[in-house]
């Protein structure tokens, strides 16, 4: 997000009062852009290996973290370590 907005910034169009980000919004992690080159390597499904699946898995699953969690620091913390513990617990299990 920050990379597009310093192209808007270069071209000098105005995003202030115009752009909101939902505090719904997913937040993407270092473990589901992982997780996605993980499956892309494995399986050659043609993602962007930007995590957009595993997010979205994560987010049915429930287990995704939001922005809106970011006002709770501790929550989140607490949050971030249990999604962390799930994807290395993933990653050691033998196939």
């Amino acid at each position: 997000m920050f990379r597009e907005l310093s192209q808007l910034d270069k071209t000098k169009l105005s995003y202030t009062h115009r752009m909101v980000v939902s505090d719904r919004a997913h937040l993407v992690t270092k473990y589901q852009m992982e997780e996605d080159l993980a499956h892309e390597v494995k399986q050659s499904l043609g993602t962007t290996k930007k995590g957009i699946g595993p997010t979205y898995a994560a987010k049915i699953q429930r287990y995704g973290l939001r922005v809106g969690d970011l006002q709770h620091w501790d929550s989140f913390v607490s949050k971030y370590k249990k999604m962390a513990s799930f994807y290395n617990n993933q990653r050691e299990k033998p196939e």
